[in-house]
């Protein structure tokens, strides 16, 4: 092989390898135009550290919305969990990078003026302040607002059962205690003698049951009824004309007792308690399950299907005597 044929092959090499070079120089600045549209919604990818001062860029049915990952994550919630930087890589993303949301562009910004007023106010105690409440003048809105809240597990932040106090002193004039609903379930109740009983009631805006519910009994308090009395329990007043069925576990008297309708049977189930610590009392399926300390203690199925007949509510109540504090409710779907 001559000397210039040689050459003419290491050109030729070169010019091959240029080609490449440029084709790669082409890929490397396409793959880094799709990173930065990427980065505009969020994280590059799962290796990425999120933060609640991240800026989002949202997709929402087609309307655009930015909001702190921080307002997104601020109510534990399947919103919280999509946003929370864990799954930025797996969320779908429309043509320009943001994350695609098919939902209603006026709930989602409804909802996010609630979540930046939630964050610039205290968390909502007891007596406390809570952020206002999206209002829309067409009934099928606010229906179509509250589904949307139940899809992303929202439902009980914005619209939560209220818990009230009955005074038997004073009927007339129940004590609104608060909301119950999120941190506020593990607010320690003060009731020094059983003159009180305490119920559960709906929001106006949403009408749904609680099928199950646990109590925390603190301290001494070994004199405290906890059950379930047939009625709507937003139309419950202690004075009122009662003729339902009642179920109730009596802690003092060890015992749980079932008052079928018109108080014409009475039937009494032995239980007993561990005799030191807090007591947690769960009662499920409307009373048809009661556990202590997560054991259960009673099985009471079969007096509570002769009661679903009937067609009538079974409503949580409580009547302490002592501290106490609501460690978890557990609802049905909204009607």
């Amino acid at each position: 092989m001559s000397d210039e044929n040689a050459l003419k092959r290491v050109f030729e090499k070169i010019d091959a390898l240029s080609s490449d070079v440029e084709r790669l120089d082409r890929e490397n600045k396409q793959l880094k135009n799709e990173i930065a549209a990427t980065s505009k919604a969020g994280a590059l990818n799962k290796f990425d550290t999120p933060s609640k001062e991240d800026v989002l860029e949202l997709n929402v049915g087609g309307g655009v919305f930015h909001a702190l990952r921080g307002t997104l994550t601020s109510i534990p919630s399947l919103l919280a969990t999509k946003f929370n930087g864990d799954w930025d890589y797996k969320l779908p993303r429309d043509a320009h990078g943001r994350f695609y949301l098919d939902e209603d562009p006026e709930f989602f910004s409804s909802l996010l003026k609630y979540l930046r007023e939630y964050n610039r106010m205290a968390l909502p105690v007891a007596g406390g302040q809570s952020p206002v409440i999206p209002s829309f003048k067409d009934p099928t809105m606010t229906q179509g607002f509250i589904r949307f809240l139940e899809s992303l597990h929202l439902t009980e932040h914005m619209y939560p059962m209220k818990l009230y106090k009955y005074d038997y002193t004073n009927l007339d004039q129940p004590n609104e205690l608060g909301f119950l609903a999120g941190n506020w379930c593990d607010t320690q109740i003060v009731s020094q003698d059983n003159r009180y009983v305490y119920v559960f009631k709906n929001n106006n805006a949403v009408k749904r049951r609680i099928h199950s519910f646990e109590v925390e009994c603190l301290e001494d308090n070994e004199d405290i009824q906890i059950g379930w009395i047939e009625c709507d329990i937003d139309k419950y007043h202690p004075q009122a004309d009662f003729e339902g069925s009642i179920i109730v576990l009596d802690v003092r008297r060890s015992h749980i007792s079932i008052d079928e309708r018109f108080g014409t049977v009475h039937n009494e189930i032995g239980v007993s308690f561990p005799k030191t610590g807090n007591l947690f009392i769960r009662t499920a399926n409307y009373g048809a399950q009661w556990f202590v300390n997560e054991t259960l203690i009673a099985d009471t199925s079969e007096v509570c299907e002769l009661l679903a007949e009937e067609g009538e509510w079974m409503s949580p109540w409580i009547l302490p005597k002592g501290n106490f504090r609501i460690v978890k409710l557990e609802y049905d779907e909204i009607e």
